[in-house]
C-alpha cells in the first residue's frame, strides 16, 4: 500500500466528517451520510471533497466556486 501525502489525509478527513454530520442531522447510519454526500457531489457535478467542504461550510456557495 502506498502511503498518502498529508493533502490526501486531510482531504480523507474532511469527506470522514461531513459524511458523519449528514449522517448524524438526519439519524442517518454513517454508510448513509456518505452516500447522501456522494449522491450530493454527483448531482452537483463536483467532487466529493468539494461536497464535503460545502457540506460543513458556514457559506457554501464560497466553497462550490
Amino acid at each position: 500500500m502506498a502511503r498518502k501525502n498529508p493533502h490526501e489525509r486531510q482531504d480523507e478527513r474532511d469527506v470522514e466528517r461531513a459524511a458523519r454530520m449528514i449522517a448524524d442531522a438526519h439519524g442517518l447510519t454513517g454508510a448513509q451520510g456518505f452516500r447522501a454526500l456522494g449522491d450530493r457531489a454527483a448531482h452537483a457535478g463536483i467532487s466529493l471533497h468539494a461536497a464535503a467542504l460545502a457540506a460543513v461550510s458556514t457559506n457554501p456557495r464560497d466553497e462550490l466556486r
